[in-house]
C-alpha cells in the first residue's frame, strides 16, 4: 500500500466483507464512522480516556427544547474542537428535533485538512425523556 492513511476504522455496524471480515475504512469513511461512535459516546465509554466522550448523550436525557437545541450545538463544537482525535473543521452543523416523535437529526460536515476531502454524518437519535 503505497499511498498515505491517515485514519483507519472497523464498521460501527459490523458489515462483513467479501473475505468474511468486518468491514474496514480508511480516511473520509474513517472518519464519518468514528464521528458517529463519537457523537453516541457517553461519558467514561474510553477505557485508556475515561474523561472523554458523552457531549451528546447526557442531553438526551432532557426534554427537547430550543434551549436544547442551542446548547447540544454548543457541546458539538466544543467537543470536536477539544475532544475528537483527528483535526478536523466544522464546516456545517445542523441540529433538527421532531419534537412529535422525541428525536433529534444532527447533521455533522466536516474538513478534514490532511486529506482536503469533506466527511459529513446523519444521526437520528430518540430522546430519552
Amino acid at each position: 500500500m503505497d499511498e498515505k492513511r491517515i485514519a483507519y476504522d472497523l464498521s460501527l455496524f459490523g458489515e462483513i466483507d467479501a473475505n468474511g471480515q468486518i468491514e474496514e475504512f480508511y480516511d473520509k469513511k474513517a472518519v464519518e464512522n468514528s464521528i458517529i461512535v463519537w457523537l453516541t459516546s457517553y461519558y467514561t465509554d474510553c477505557i485508556r480516556r475515561p474523561n472523554k466522550g458523552g457531549y451528546l448523550t447526557r442531553l438526551l436525557y432532557r426534554p427537547m427544547s430550543e434551549k436544547n437545541i442551542r446548547e447540544i450545538k454548543e457541546v458539538l463544537v466544543d467537543g470536536l474542537e477539544k475532544d475528537y482525535e483527528l483535526e478536523v473543521v466544522l464546516e456545517e452543523l445542523r441540529v433538527e428535533p421532531d419534537f412529535v416523535n422525541k428525536i433529534w437529526n444532527i447533521y455533522i460536515k466536516v474538513y478534514i485538512p490532511e486529506i482536503k476531502d469533506n466527511a459529513e454524518v446523519s444521526v437520528y437519535l430518540k430522546n430519552q425523556v
